[in-house]
Order: C-alpha cells, then sequence, then structure tokens
C-alpha cells in the first residue's frame, strides 16, 4: 500500500497450512496451500493504520499495488476480488480499548471443531490497545 508513492505497508498474499482446514471432510485439492484462501475458509483479512500517513484538510493518495501475475493455465480463470474500507472516528470516549474476537474452545463453532478437544483448558482470542493488562473477560 503505496501514501502519496512511497511503500508503507506490504502484505503476503499466503496461506499456508489448508490441509488443517475445518472443513476436513472435501474432496478434491483443498489441502494445498493457496494465495490467501483455502476452500471452505474465510480469507484473512489485512489492516493498516493510516494516520501516520494522513493530515486532516490534505489530500493524499492512496494506492494498492499488486505483484505482477502472468496466468499460464488459460484453462482456468485467475483473479482477486479486494474490499477496501476507510474508517474515521474522533477521540475515544472509553478508557480500555479490547475486543474478545473469538472463543476457540469449548465452542460449537463449526469452524474450530478441528481443534477443539474438551480436555483441555478453555482457550479464547483477545486483543486490546490498553496500556494495561486484561485481567478476565
Amino acid at each position: 500500500m503505496k501514501f502519496d508513492g512511497t511503500t508503507r505497508y506490504s502484505n503476503l498474499v499466503w496461506r499456508d497450512k489448508c490441509g488443517m482446514n475445518a472443513n476436513a471432510a472435501q474432496p478434491g485439492t483443498w489441502l494445498y496451500d493457496r494465495a490467501n484462501w483455502c476452500p471452505g475458509e474465510a480469507v484473512h483479512v489485512f489492516q493498516n493504520e493510516l494516520t501516520p500517513y494522513v493530515t486532516a484538510g490534505r489530500f493524499v493518495v492512496i494506492n494498492v499495488d499488486m505483484q505482477s501475475f502472468t496466468n499460464l493455465d488459460l484453462s482456468h480463470g485467475a483473479g482477486y476480488q479486494i474490499d477496501g474500507q476507510l474508517i474515521t472516528y474522533g477521540a475515544p470516549n472509553f478508557t480500555l480499548d479490547a475486543e474478545l474476537r473469538e472463543i476457540v474452545s469449548p465452542s460449537n463453532v463449526y469452524n474450530v471443531h478441528r481443534y477443539n478437544p474438551f480436555a483441555i483448558p478453555p482457550s479464547s482470542s483477545s486483543e486490546t490497545t490498553a496500556p494495561r493488562h486484561l485481567l478476565r473477560c
């Protein structure tokens, strides 16, 4: 991602471990690693903080470039569908910025069923930008 012609972010569009897909019983080539997707799974989301590169009231050019690719197998199409969102905000109205992203186990969610043994302690995914640690959720 470029800001006014200067590269500020670079994201690797590749997925390893497609064989650990939650939809393990599907036929086909789902075992093979791919360019940011595994059949039956959500694609990775790339989030980039723009604040250091923009100034209120000033025009900025934001450009997303993809590495050149030549499809040698013309019998199959190749491409990406890209979605972008620009979110702006004011001063926060809270003192703790915390998010519980996912409860991995115990869970009835199908996408984590392969990582859901009941004999291990509970597992979750969370994130905080607060200067202090969360003691509990």
